[in-house]
């Protein structure tokens, strides 16, 4: 069987359909506790609807109506993730070079800010009788940003064909910071690292 009919075959025997999507949120769908702070320093609290790419509805309790906010307008939102914590965990819409803005969530914050989102995948494959059998997975992706940067960074973190790139990735991005740059080269920081990685450079790096 040459390559072509082979792969032919794989494609017949094994459909696999992906789709990918964001899932920063483990409440997205839900309103939530949320803490709304401004480009122009307002401060808003009450409950939340979250959507990923284009803004939210946000009323300050539920007898008020829904107002519908952009990022456009926001710096960032603080969201009581879990009813009973007392904790809000942060998240900003920051721009993405592939995606455009994205609510993603915030790491660490300094001279170099870390976020955080998954792309989430959904595969079928088709069974026997004709039946389809389907599976999600996740990977965690990291982008990065020094605060004069409107566009995020991704160092090559994404779990995928990537991840190799990542020493000389950061090292070119750290090179105001050879001290950092010497450990990453000698591998004492790797891309599992990466919120060490930030928290060096914030601490430690001019």
């Amino acid at each position: 069987m040459n390559f072509l009919n082979k792969n032919k075959y794989s494609v017949s025997k094994k459909i696999i359909i992906i789709l990918a999507f964001l899932a920063v949120l483990p409440l997205a769908a839900q309103k939530q506790e949320a803490i709304l702070h401004f480009k122009d320093s307002t401060v808003l609290k009450g409950l939340a609807k979250i959507t990923h790419t284009k803004g939210i509805l946000f009323r300050k309790t539920k007898k008020d109506e829904k107002i519908e906010y952009t990022f456009e307008e926001l710096k960032y939102i603080e969201i009581k993730e879990k009813k009973k914590s007392k904790e809000f965990t942060t998240y900003a819409y920051r721009l993405l070079p592939e995606s455009g803005y994205t609510l993603l969530k915030q790491i660490e914050v300094g001279k170099v800010n870390l976020y955080k989102f998954f792309d989430v995948f959904h595969s079928s494959k088709s069974g026997p009788n004709g039946s389809m059998t389907s599976k999600s997975s996740s990977i965690s992706r990291y982008y990065i940003a020094k605060e004069n940067e409107e566009i995020l960074t991704n160092l090559g973190i994404n779990g995928l064909k990537f991840g190799k790139r990542f020493k000389k990735n950061a090292s070119n991005y750290f090179s105001d910071c050879p001290e950092l740059v010497l450990k990453i080269q000698k591998k004492k920081f790797k891309k599992k690292h990466i919120k060490e990685v930030v928290k060096f450079y914030n601490e430690n790096c001019n």
